[in-house]
């Protein structure tokens, strides 16, 4: 298989892995996910994951490491957005 597509797919394998733990976390707490989320979520792990896995192709783990910790990258930038209130003059 492709070097490149290897990566890819490990990135998107571990940004798949910490998606299932935060749904898991959000059935535990009770939270509503609606179905626009779950559809957008979906395509930014696909797009993160294999983006970063490809930029961390120094080996299938460290590929996986980075497509998981690029869901965190995303949930610290929709925390920041959501704690910023933007107000137009």
């Amino acid at each position: 298989m492709n070097l490149l597509i290897s990566a890819a797919l490990f990135g998107i394998l571990g940004a798949v892995v910490r998606t299932a733990a935060d749904f898991l976390k959000c059935n535990i707490l009770k939270e509503k996910i609606t179905s626009q989320g779950i559809i957008f979520y979906a395509f930014s792990v696909v797009a993160i994951g294999a983006f970063l896995g490809i930029v961390l192709d120094y080996g299938w783990a460290v590929s996986f490491i980075g497509g998981y910790a690029g869901q965190d990258v995303l949930e610290g930038l929709y925390q920041a957005i959501k704690k910023v209130k933007v107000s137009f003059k």
